[in-house]
């Protein structure tokens, strides 16, 4: 364990920059271990690991024992405060020039740390998003993440679609998240990490991307993204705090989307059909030039054939 006003001993020479790695962790001793062990196999050597226990009532802080009296790692525990206002509180006790929110469940790749790093600093980025894949609860691939090219992220296309599925798949130039005052709380650990991109691009920051395959996003039933109706709203309420920066018309068409992803996803959950119903009308509220757009229409029949094949199988 350490006190928050110790200071951190940085593992190498002052000439390289150091990278934080912060883990806030909440009932997650079944992966915490195989995480941290990610980190701790890094090629990059001049890192700083936090790991915040965040109220949790598990024997994380048991497992982490052994790394800690090792000096591999530093243990902060706290009354819970949420996933964003812990990686806001892990941002600010951390040293480095660069910093990586590890999700407790996600994996990072031995180069990650070192091949975003570089890319970070021949770029000027303001964070660097890598490619990975999705993994069950076991470890087995699902997966890619991404299949396409996109060495930086437009603020168009990240308007359009939630294109960052964790903070575990980014390196980010901490002093800039700070400045713009880290994560936002009020969406609850689920659409935080886009509304900071978002914030990063609107104040003239720029990210990269890495397309290389350096981490794995794990998918299990604890996912707060789990819960598509918190999803949806969460992310409702980015594009809200975006008024004033962003057109009215393009805040309306980019909820048109989020409905729309949000029955696409209803529908794949195979949930009831009038949900999915009342956020495809909700999505053609907000843009009614969708009715122009043949690809609506197919969208829309797979939404149908999902939900009839829901009702037939409840029946």
């Amino acid at each position: 364990m350490f006190n928050e006003s110790m200071e951190f001993v940085q593992r190498d020479s002052d000439s390289k920059p150091l990278i934080s790695v912060i883990v806030p962790v909440y009932n997650g001793e079944k992966y915490i271990e195989e995480t941290v062990c990610s980190v701790l196999k890094q090629d990059y050597d001049n890192i700083e690991l936090i790991v915040i226990i965040d109220g949790t009532k598990d024997r994380t802080s048991d497992i982490l024992n052994p790394y800690v009296e090792q000096g591999r790692l530093k243990v902060l525990e706290q009354e819970n405060m949420g996933a964003s206002a812990t990686r806001n509180k892990g941002m600010k006790l951390a040293k480095g020039d660069y910093v990586l929110m590890l999700d407790q469940d996600d994996l990072i790749e031995p180069t990650l740390l070192s091949k975003a790093l570089q890319l970070a600093q021949a770029a000027k980025s303001s964070g660097v998003v890598v490619n990975g894949q999705l993994i069950d609860s076991h470890g087995a691939v699902i997966r890619r993440m991404y299949r396409f090219r996109k060495p930086t992220l437009k603020l168009k296309d990240m308007l359009c679609k939630n294109q960052i599925y964790t903070t575990s798949q980014v390196l980010f130039d901490r002093q800039k998240v700070l400045l713009l005052g880290g994560l936002d709380a009020q969406n609850a650990g689920i659409a935080d990490d886009w509304d900071l991109m978002l914030r990063l691009v609107l104040s003239g920051g720029k990210l990269d991307f890495l397309d290389e395959m350096l981490m794995s996003y794990r998918i299990h039933d604890s996912n707060a993204s789990r819960n598509l109706d918190r999803m949806l709203t969460c992310e409702l309420n980015v594009l809200d705090g975006k008024q004033g920066r962003v057109s009215d018309g393009q805040i309306h068409k980019m909820k048109s989307y989020r409905y729309l992803y949000h029955a696409f996803r209803l529908a794949g959950a195979k949930s009831e059909l009038a949900l999915t119903k009342k956020s495809l009308g909700n999505a053609l509220v907000h843009n009614r030039s969708l009715l122009l757009q043949p690809r609506f229409y197919a969208f829309a029949c797979y939404i149908f054939y999902q939900g009839m094949r829901s009702s037939k199988t409840l029946k």
